[in-house]
């Protein structure tokens, strides 16, 4: 049985997308993005507009989530800050010493960003795949509506100072949507709470905090505003070195092509259901280093569905390291935008149900096409973020639904994510077997 089956009465058919239709491509344009020596920079980049919004990685520590549909925590370890459990005894806070770090700060018991999806900070990287109220760093408690804080961390600065931390409750009501955090030094000095509200960062996917200023900063673009962030992260199969990348805003999605005669690429290259979600899909490994030499990676192009739902073309031509920062690129726009981007929960709302799935239920996806969408591209995810089913579903107008086979999956949380024409969702399935 396929893993996707139809649901009674619904003319809702599984196919590859056939090719793209658009006018001529673009001209080819050079543009060039500079985060300064040693990368100083973080810069927020749009496609369509060429606009670069530019902030130093130092004015931030800390990143809350400002979706409703999760509670990502972020550390900025880039600049070599490092998260560690401390314990899951939360009435300890007031007694956590230096002492307690004995056993718990050790290089392989760190707690790292996840590469592929924002979802998933340091915060949540205890996060089970078999409980989809835990946020790794606290619980959804679901008689209360809260998220409750359940572990206590050790947080070492870039500046190699040392915080206990805790984040004893998220409110996501619509009445409060409010992080409550409290850190200390860990002599116990410095004791401080401070609450960051999500309604304060409308249309933003974070907002930051500063150890050292200790204030909130508002730093990101507006998050319908740009396409691709380049940044510094910690890759996992380079034993978590710290690289220079590119990842792809919420909603965006890409596709790489390598090797390959780059000029042969274009819109029959690839369906939409090719291009990927994963923020790293760009990354960091199209250029390649020796005793401190770049080289770019021979025959490699990308194609990347914007936030507008333009599709562009995308060559590396040259990157200086350290010394300046220097990426430099061509872009063609070869799809022009499909229209405005908004919430897909406004206009297309979805839902998975029974959820959780039983061991021999079919799970039922509903989705009501306010926006009178063509088509969607549906992948089932785990939590990390790795795709683990792919396909295109062409939509009628109005109502459509279709019945998953959940057979192949095994116990534990899994992310239904739902793209299309700039309108993403993302849905929680649970399995148990």
């Amino acid at each position: 049985m396929s893993f996707f089956t139809r649901f009674r009465s619904f003319t809702l058919g599984l196919m590859l997308l056939p090719v793209l239709a658009t006018a001529q491509p673009g001209a080819v344009v050079n543009d060039t993005v500079i985060q300064g020596p040693n990368y100083v920079n973080d810069i927020w980049y749009s496609l369509t507009t060429g606009n670069k919004t530019s902030q130093p990685r130092a004015a931030w520590d800390l990143a809350f989530q400002i979706s409703t549909r999760s509670a990502g925590i972020w550390v900025n370890t880039a600049r070599g800050m490092r998260l560690y459990e401390a314990t899951t005894d939360t009435g300890t806070f007031a007694t956590l010493s230096a002492a307690d770090t004995a056993g718990k700060v050790n290089a392989n018991q760190a707690l790292w960003n996840a590469e592929t999806t924002w979802v998933n900070g340091a915060f949540n990287a205890q996060r089970s795949s078999t409980d989809q109220f835990d946020e790794g760093w606290g619980q959804y408690d679901i008689t209360v509506h809260e998220v409750l804080g359940k572990r206590i961390f050790f947080l070492k600065l870039a500046d190699n100072t040392w915080k206990k931390i805790w984040i004893p409750m998220l409110d996501p009501k619509a009445t409060s949507q409010t992080y409550y955090v409290r850190y200390a030094n860990l002599d116990g000095t410095g004791d401080t709470v401070i609450t960051i509200d999500r309604r304060n960062y409308t249309n933003k996917n974070f907002a930051y905090y500063s150890f050292a200023t200790k204030a909130q900063a508002d730093l990101e673009p507006v998050n319908t505003s740009w396409d691709l962030l380049f940044t510094r992260f910690n890759v996992a199969s380079q034993l978590y070195t710290v690289a220079q990348g590119i990842f792809q805003n919420d909603g965006v999605t890409a596709l790489k092509f390598a090797p390959v005669n780059v000029d042969t690429v274009g819109l029959t290259s690839a369906t939409v259901a090719t291009f990927s979600p994963a923020i790293n899909t760009i990354g960091w490994d199209w250029k390649k280093t020796n005793a401190g030499v770049f080289t770019l990676e021979d025959s490699t192009t990308y194609l990347v569905k914007a936030k507008d739902g333009s599709i562009w073309k995308i060559i590396f031509t040259s990157f200086i390291g350290s010394s300046a920062g220097r990426s430099t690129f061509t872009k063609q726009r070869l799809a022009a935008a499909t229209g405005t981007e908004g919430d897909l929960s406004r206009s297309l709302n979805a839902v998975l149900f029974p959820n959780p799935a039983g061991s021999s239920s079919p799970v039922n996806l509903a989705i009501d096409n306010n926006a009178n969408l063509r088509s969607l591209n549906l992948r089932i995810m785990d939590v990390a973020g790795r795709t683990l089913r792919s396909s295109q579903l062409e939509l009628n107008n109005g109502l459509n639904a279709l019945s998953l086979n959940t057979a192949e999956l095994g116990t534990g949380v899994y992310l239904v994510q739902l793209a299309g024409d700039g309108y993403s969702q993302t849905l929680r399935l649970v399995v148990n077997r």
